[in-house]
Formats: structure tokens, sequence, C-alpha cells
């Protein structure tokens, strides 16, 4: 999905953008998300409305990533901000899950480390701002803003779905 041409063939690109990857590390680290936090979100939301997040998410993505530059010649690809909502709906909705990083602090020595997962994502969040920044100055073609627009509809779907009268337990404690 180009920027300049986001309604070529009729819009169809905002479609097909989601199914390409820039890469098999990009399609490995989307796969991931889906694995470690896709599932918790599923099962709180039911499959309807967890595929109807991932691809609203999506498309509000590509909306910010066009408004960053409507006349940009550089590709929007990946689900990145289906994955974004995703990850923000279960920082919210499972804010003191604990999430594992392996840690490494010298060429030799690792440590597991646990955080909570709200923890996790305001520093995800603060990497996405900074991210965007450098995406608007030309320094980075990673969509930030993609992933930030993502968010965005995953805040506004935690708002509108928190509610629910099943317990929010998520199954990777």
């Amino acid at each position: 999905m180009i920027p300049a041409e986001a309604t070529r063939w009729g819009g169809l690109t905002f479609l097909t953008s989601f199914f390409l990857h820039a890469g098999i590390i990009h399609l490995i680290g989307n796969i991931y998300f889906l694995f470690v936090f896709g599932d918790d979100v599923e099962n709180f939301l039911r499959p309807f409305r967890y595929l109807l997040l991932i691809a609203l998410a999506a498309f509000i993505g590509d909306l910010a990533h066009i408004a960053a530059d409507p006349r940009s010649q550089i590709p929007c690809i990946g689900a990145s901000g289906g994955i974004a909502a995703v990850i923000t709906f279960y920082a919210l909705n499972f804010p003191d899950v604990k999430l594992g990083f392996l840690l490494r602090y010298s060429w030799r020595w690792f440590r597991w480390i646990r955080l909570p997962a709200w923890s996790v994502f305001v520093l995800w969040i603060l990497f996405q701002i900074i991210g965007a920044w450098e995406q608007v100055k030309g320094i980075s073609s990673v969509s930030a803003l993609a992933h930030l627009g993502g968010a965005a509809m995953g805040f506004v779907a935690w708002l509108l779905w928190r509610s629910e009268s099943r317990p929010a337990e998520a199954s990777h404690l």
C-alpha cells in the first residue's frame, strides 16, 4: 500500500499489503507476537471480534502511515497495525501477567527477567513514539505510525469490550 496510490485498484492494496512482509524475519516476528499474545486475546474476544480487531487496526494503521506523508512512495506492508492492536489489548486486559525476557549482559552471561505486561507495553509505546519521529524525519522506513494507529485501535477495542462477564485470565502465566 503506497500512500500516493492508496486508492489504486479500488483500495485493494489495503488488503493485499496486510499479507506482504519485508522478509522472513518480519513475517516470523509477526507470527511470534500473534502466537504469544493472540490466543489469549482471541479467547477473550472470541473469533469474530478478534478478526474484526485485527482487520480494523491494520486499516487504521495504514491510514496513520498515509497521514504522515500522503505523497510518499514508501510502501506500508505487513500486519503490524493489527499485531499492535493485539499487543495493546493484551497489555490492557492482562496487565499483571509476567512476560519473560532473556537479558544478555556480557558475551557469555545471560539471565531471564520477568516484567509485568503493562510495563513492557509502556516501554514499547515509548519506542514507537521515537520510531514515529524517525519515520516523519525520514530516518527510518519502518512505519511506527502504523504501529501507533493499530495500538490506538486496540485501546478503543479494549474500552468497548473490556467489560465482558468472563474473567480476564491469560494462559501464559
